[in-house]
């Protein structure tokens, strides 16, 4: 395609059918081309995401005038690797990206798109499934399967390392996070709204990636002594409501507020009734419409405490005001 300069900011490319395309236009199909694909591939909210991301694939499939907007979604990637990209790609998303659509002719990287939305939905599964049972495991296992999943593993190593008890589901499922670990660390990032640098940031986790961090995170969980004795005490007195609401909440998002949230609302006054009944009442409340409009609970409550997180230490008040109005805002953007 050649190239012509015009008047103000646009370029337009001229076809052989004399059709023509400006700058903007060109952005704005990049642009839609992107968020297709993170609603397909991260959480998608229901069929018609990851029909309308089949439809995009094939158009690339078969249009070289799709495809060349697949090539500028290629350039966008490699500046999302250098924490450059304008549409807010970030590292992670990049490096799956290229894992999966790096290598070979351009309708083999553009079909690699739809092994890698297929990948990451599966992963998110597995990880929900370990989150369930990860009680049942304990220390050793976790410390055993981390290893795994640093050096890569076979699927009889990962039946040993979960012992004889282990159902062939659970050794299925905790294989591909291993074995498919760019899909895992996505899903597993996405899921928990925490990148790799925020894992050692926040517990002082560095691992090679978010599905590493996630394994030794469970591990650290179940062998947490502290969170264990907090987790007794929070069901007493002024803490009840707030026990009972994080009772329906996954291990990692308890173990998140109380290892992460809780010391912050102590360092600011802001362990009171008033103020733990209405974190309670949020996180109810972001559950509840997480599961009406088809998300993950999962990634919302801990969207939310992230957030919490942050406005607490930035603008912690005694009376929790500031939470309160982020709390009404967070949950007014998911009923919108």
């Amino acid at each position: 395609m050649v190239y012509a300069k015009s008047e103000g900011k646009e370029k337009e490319g001229f076809l052989g059918g004399g059709i023509k395309r400006s700058e903007d236009e060109d952005y704005k199909a990049l642009s839609s081309l992107w968020e297709t694909m993170r609603d397909a591939i991260l959480e998608p909210k229901s069929g018609k995401d990851v029909d309308r991301f089949d439809a995009r694939v094939t158009a690339m499939l078969r249009n070289p005038e799709e495809r060349r907007i697949f090539q500028m979604l290629e350039k966008e990637m490699k500046l999302a690797a250098l924490g450059k990209s304008g549409l807010g790609i970030r590292r992670g998303e990049s490096a799956a990206f290229f894992a999966y659509c790096g290598s070979g002719e351009p309708e083999e990287r553009v079909a690699g798109l739809r092994e890698l939305q297929r990948d990451v939905r599966k992963s998110r599964e597995n990880i929900e499934y370990l989150e369930a049972r990860v009680e049942r495991l304990g220390e050793e296992e976790l410390a055993r399967l981390a290893a795994l999943a640093v050096k890569g593993a076979k699927k009889s190593e990962v039946e040993e390392a979960l012992g004889s008890n282990a159902s062939p589901e659970a050794v299925e499922r905790v294989y591909e996070l291993i074995a498919k670990q760019d899909a895992s660390s996505l899903a597993a990032r996405d899921l928990y709204g925490i990148e790799k640098s925020e894992y050692e940031k926040l517990f002082g986790i560095a691992a090679k990636n978010e599905m590493v961090a996630v394994l030794i995170l469970y591990r650290r969980i179940l062998g947490d002594a502290g969170f264990t004795r907090a987790m007794e005490r929070i069901g007493e007195g002024k803490e009840g409501a707030l026990f009972a609401e994080m009772h329906k909440m996954d291990l990692a998002a308890q173990y998140f507020f109380l290892s992460v949230l809780a010391p912050e609302l102590v360092r600011n006054g802001m362990w009171s009734k008033s103020v733990l009944g209405m974190l309670s009442d949020a996180l109810g409340k972001v559950g509840e419409l997480a599961r009406g409009l088809g998300l993950s609970p999962v990634r919302k409550r801990m969207e939310f405490l992230n957030g919490a997180r942050k406005i607490v230490s930035r603008f912690g008040d005694f009376g929790g005001v500031n939470l309160g109005l982020f709390s009404a805002a967070f949950i007014a953007k998911m009923v919108k």
